[in-house]
């Protein structure tokens, strides 16, 4: 059954851009949106921009923030995809009460039996409410900054885990960054590639749970953590 969120975006540039001999179901699911099979450009990305704000609520100024919205609106729904359920639908967008906080999506684990991957992983972690922070960046990496931001959107009352979504690997100083602070805070922080989501929409596919690949996530980061 097609993801819901992703269905709607794949209607949205359908309608847009008024693509012709092209409807929603042929566009493929969690590929690239732009520079990918439909030759979407800048320009395309542009006239998107109105749509996205008044469908999502992203704020873009310019195209390549169009491109970037458009990957980040596709990682939230392989997300969503991916882990709902057992986790419950997320929080999007969702801000503290004095809005100086806003994280791209909190996804809520209400998962207590340890027996399945999200239950450990509260267990462990505490993490009652999952902040995901989804950045797409084409040109410079995930740094010290994206890293301090998620640890900043760890509040006691979420828990001590968080992921950041991004394109391609983040630089050494993300890793030494989020290194320090589980030393500091014992906040663990993932990164997921867009690599490895395909990698555990794959695992779903097969009839695997994609849980057990983000387990393995959070044993790899305490076996190399130093």
């Amino acid at each position: 059954m097609p993801d819901p969120l992703i269905l709607k975006l794949k209607k949205l540039i359908v309608e847009t851009l008024r693509l012709e001999d092209i409807v929603a179901e042929d566009i493929p699911d969690y590929e690239p949106l732009v520079g990918g099979g439909l030759s979407l450009d800048s320009i395309d990305a542009l006239e998107l921009v109105v749509r996205l704000e008044k469908e999502f609520g992203i704020k873009i100024a310019t195209s390549e923030e169009a491109k970037r919205a458009l990957a980040n609106v596709a990682a939230l729904a392989a997300m969503r995809h991916l882990f709902v359920p057992p986790l419950t639908e997320p929080y999007v967008q969702a801000r503290s009460y004095s809005g100086v906080d806003r994280r791209d999506a909190v996804f809520p684990n209400r998962v207590a039996d340890p027996s399945m991957p999200w239950g450990l992983i509260r267990q462990d972690l505490d993490a009652r409410l999952i902040p995901v922070e989804f950045k797409n960046y084409n040109r410079r990496e995930i740094g010290k900054y994206e890293v301090d931001q998620a640890s900043n959107y760890l509040k006691h009352s979420m828990g001590r885990l968080a992921i950041i979504c991004c394109s391609k690997p983040p630089g050494n100083t993300a890793y030494r960054r989020r290194n320090a602070i589980f030393s500091e805070d014992r906040k663990m922080i993932l990164f997921i590639t867009s690599a490895q989501l395909k990698k555990m929409l794959d695992m779903k596919d097969r009839g695997q749970d994609p849980a057990a690949y983000i387990v393995d996530c959070v044993e790899k980061f305490l076996i190399e953590h130093e």
